[in-house]
């Protein structure tokens, strides 16, 4: 499976995204007119953030799923998790990112293409809607990673057989950053693209435009 070349960055992405979002709170990157109006509102109508003891012990509780390779339970709990603290940026980051390494998790076995790619979809919610909470404004930290999700969300919507949706999201990734030209130029996933007169030429646009946007040198996904 063509997408198993960013395993190895999203496999790490729960702990080493997380430490860095906690590190350095995306909270701190709000506007001061949005944390005095923030302040001002009565504690019912404030959003509902998780305490740090319970995140880091959501992390480790995380943890010890992937390592048992309890996939699926690891995907509920996030689900629970995320919906529960809907504006919380580090719960929707984590989520986003957890979810993609369930995904990958499972597509250790073929046979699970299907339940894998829902997955892939999930994780895909989540980082939109922590774009949603971050007005837009994805820090550079974690920009890579965001194309990259959106990217792998992308060539699911494509193994579905859904084309327009595939294309609409791959746009939606190739304008987020992503710039794995000697990736997406071979990817196997969107031969269903490449053999649509449909869709071939919207598709090798794209892939120029990648491709011009790794000749202009920037941060690359670690391969």
């Amino acid at each position: 499976m063509s997408r198993l070349f960013r395993c190895c960055v999203l496999w790490g992405l729960q702990i080493v995204a997380v430490a860095l979002i906690v590190t350095a709170p995306l909270a701190a990157r709000a506007d001061e007119g949005d944390e005095k109006a923030a302040a001002k509102k009565p504690e019912s109508e404030k959003s509902k953030q998780m305490d740090r003891e319970s995140f880091g012990q959501l992390i480790q509780q995380i943890r010890a799923l992937l390592a048992d390779k309890k996939f699926d339970e690891v995907g509920s709990l996030v689900a629970a998790k995320a919906k529960e603290f809907p504006e919380d940026r580090n719960v929707q980051l984590l989520a986003a990112s957890v979810t993609q390494s369930v995904a990958f998790g499972i597509l250790n076995d073929p046979t699970k293409r299907k339940e894998a790619n829902k997955y892939f979809h999930a994780s895909a919610k989540y980082a939109r809607h922590l774009k949603k909470i971050l007005k837009g404004n994805v820090p550079p930290a974690w920009t890579e990673q965001y194309a990259t999700i959106l990217y792998n969300d992308a060539c699911s919507f494509a193994l579905d057989g859904d084309k327009d949706r595939a294309i609409k999201v791959l746009k939606e990734a190739v304008d987020a950053g992503f710039r794995e030209y000697n990736v997406i130029k071979d990817d196997a996933d969107f031969q269903s693209l490449r053999d649509d007169p449909k869709y071939r030429d919207r598709f090798q646009k794209l892939v120029d435009q990648v491709k011009a946007k790794s000749k202009a040198g920037g941060p690359r996904i670690r391969t």
